[in-house]
């Protein structure tokens, strides 16, 4: 899949942020803390991040609302946990306002099912972020 068609499916992933009341300024904050818990493990460098807020236990999490509470609890608490200056910069002060756990099962689904290379192997998580 191509850097510009991952781009298109994740700015369509803002109607479900508009849907939750995300306003336009904050879908680039939403979409990048999710993004890179995805990233950590598609660049292998999860384990700067504790065991219960890895991507995988998102994906794989059956009760939207225990998904969605962990989420809002891994926003809060990992500067405080995590070792890694880089991913403390990024979570500095996070939050969400997302409301509804179901759109955040949708988006972590969604971002789940792309394909994150070329069919060169290229990986295009750089040209995606640029493309915001």
């Amino acid at each position: 899949m191509s850097a510009d068609e991952i781009a298109n499916k994740l700015w369509n992933l803002c109607n479900v942020l508009r849907d939750d009341g995300v306003t336009y300024h904050q879908y680039l904050n939403e979409l990048t803390y999710i993004l890179f818990l995805k990233l950590s493990e598609v660049k292998d460098f999860e384990n700067h991040i504790p065991e219960e807020y890895r991507w995988r236990g998102f994906v794989e999490e059956h009760d939207n609302n225990e998904a969605f509470e962990r989420y809002k609890k891994f926003l809060v608490s990992i500067s405080g946990v995590t070792s890694s200056p880089s991913i403390k910069e990024i979570y500095n002060n996070a939050s969400t306002s997302l409301r509804k756990p179901v759109n955040f099962n949708t988006l972590v689904q969604s971002i789940e099912k792309l394909d994150w290379y070329e069919e060169n192997d290229r990986d295009v998580m750089g040209d995606i972020y640029e493309s915001y």
